[in-house]
């Protein structure tokens, strides 16, 4: 199942909150995952991807980053079929440079994979 529905975005302001305050990291330079385990409730694993303004000025630039983390984490997200909870995740941008698809592409597979291992 190699899509990224509106049912896969994370969207709600408390798990966001949750995520950002109690989440743990991974990272990979210029890019870092946020994940918090979502216990007892019966959501699917959300995702949500943030560039700062601060890093990219430009807006272009900032919505292609996100294009190529989300196609990226569509194609790599059969990784995390085979774990147990359900999970709020968040990749974040912090680098200051356009990075190819190929770049980015391995960034996320590494961290998904980092990630899966390490739960």
């Amino acid at each position: 199942m190699n899509c990224f529905p509106k049912t896969d975005r994370l969207c709600n302001y408390h798990r966001i909150q949750a995520l950002f305050e109690q989440g743990k990291s991974l990272k990979k330079y210029p890019l870092k995952l946020l994940y918090l385990s979502l216990d007892k409730e019966q959501a699917p694993t959300q995702l949500l991807i943030s560039v700062p303004k601060r890093k990219l000025k430009r807006a272009v630039d900032r919505n292609r980053i996100k294009r190529l983390i989300r196609e990226s984490y569509r194609r790599e997200k059969h990784q995390l079929s085979s774990l147990e909870h359900s999970y709020s995740l968040a990749f974040i941008y912090m680098g200051q440079e356009l990075i190819s698809y190929e770049q980015m592409y391995t960034l996320v597979a590494a961290l998904l994979k980092q990630f899966s291992l390490s739960d």
